[in-house]
């Protein structure tokens, strides 16, 4: 949930809020047609997050989700020029 907290954050403050109406899979397919490199990062997260937000899976191992959250968070952050590999 945290992660999906986050992302939320981040991805607003790349110009990219959740609309009010939007469920988390409308969200996650608006994005990821806007930023195609986003698309599997996304997904994935929202595929883990959905059953423990709405259904009655107990939060899980997040190793795997880490690792997703950390390459969309890259992505997002690139949008607004936030997190720019260094320059050789």
């Amino acid at each position: 949930r945290e992660i999906y907290r986050r992302i939320l954050w981040e991805a607003e403050q790349s110009g990219l809020p959740r609309r009010p109406h939007e469920t988390a899979a409308e969200y996650t397919r608006r994005v990821a047609r806007l930023v195609p490199e986003s698309r599997d990062y996304f997904e994935g997260i929202t595929g883990k997050y959905v059953p423990v937000r709405y259904g009655t899976r107990p939060e899980g191992p997040v190793q795997e989700t880490n690792g997703l959250w950390q390459n969309l968070r890259s992505i997002l952050r690139r949008m607004r020029g936030a997190d720019t590999p260094p320059r050789a």
